[in-house]
């Protein structure tokens, strides 16, 4: 059964306590509920789902910290399963956003439910909606008596729109590596371009664009995913390219337009495969070798 925490958590614990279940090496499940930090709405995070593993060899003060962030299934303890078989040194947290709360993908990926017709732009709404994966990162610490400063955070598909849009909106998001892997299209960090698929329209302006680019993120692709089944398919959405890999290209290209130092990385041989990209994120990202990558561009 999932027991309940909130994020109203005060103080600072040794991770000593073999009752606190982020003490214990292996998988764990809760359901968490609170405000979110910094929104001045009563938004709740309503029995969101937590998964979470602790590798044998994780430091709770220094260790590292990856959220893996899930695609359209929903399947955010599937994500944390497979992120596992990397992850002996790190702690793994995987967030389900249901779809009773998060009906629609924009409004997982963008924290909007309608952003290509009724809805106007919301920065409040968009940045508590992301200001979520911070609350978590500040539990977890305080859970584990952490000193981390920063979280790595791997999205694939959906999740990659998610990890790619949490930069461009909430630019001081405490993140050290974030990787966006075979995301379906892209919000491009052009301000003449129409929101969803650009920053026109949104609060977003060049000093805050500034400051999301100079995050580090690494675009992800398998080079074999170039099929367009789930793809969107709009004019727009089109002109980002033919396919996920193609987008995937166009993305970095647009963003070193304007002074991003993003990274690409092509991955042979792999298709739209959450488990490969997982693979492929440990390896050529974490550990720092691009030997899973057949095109980077640094």
């Amino acid at each position: 059964m999932l027991s309940v925490i909130f994020l109203s958590v005060v103080g600072t614990a040794a991770c000593v306590d073999l009752d606190e279940p982020l003490c214990r090496p292996g998988f764990a499940s809760e359901k968490i509920s609170a405000p979110v930090a910094g929104s001045n709405s009563l938004a709740e995070m309503d029995s969101m789902d937590m998964h979470v593993y602790r590798g044998r060899d994780f430091d709770s003060e220094r260790g590292r910290i990856v959220f893996v962030q899930h695609g359209t299934k929903r399947n955010a303890k599937s994500y944390v399963r497979m992120a596992a078989r990397f992850a002996d040194d790190a702690l793994v947290i995987g967030l389900t956003y249901d779809r009773a709360r998060y009906p629609t993908g924009c409004a997982y990926t963008l924290g909007m439910h309608h952003p290509f017709t009724r809805e106007k732009f919301n920065g409040a709404q968009v940045r508590a909606h992301y200001a979520q994966i911070e609350a978590v990162f500040d539990l977890v610490r305080t859970r584990i008596g952490g000193q981390q400063q920063r979280y790595d955070m791997f999205g694939h598909s959906a999740g990659a729109q998610f990890v790619h849009r949490y930069l461009l909106f909430f630019p001081d998001a405490r993140v050290r590596y974030a990787v966006a892997a075979n995301a379906g299209w892209y919000t491009l960090p052009d301000l003449t371009i129409p929101f969803p698929y650009g920053l026109a329209a949104t609060d977003v302006d060049q000093h805050s664009l500034r400051r999301s680019l100079a995050q580090k993120l690494v675009v992800m692709a398998g080079a074999l995913d170039t099929q367009q089944k789930g793809l969107r398919t709009s004019p727009r959405a089109m002109r980002q390219g033919p396919h996920r890999r193609a987008r995937a290209k166009h993305f970095v290209h647009m963003a070193r337009k304007v002074g991003a130092d993003w990274q690409y990385c092509e991955v042979p041989g792999v298709g739209h495969s959450p488990a490969q990209m997982l693979a492929a994120f440990f390896e050529a990202v974490l550990s720092g070798s691009s030997r899973r990558c057949l095109k980077v561009y640094r």
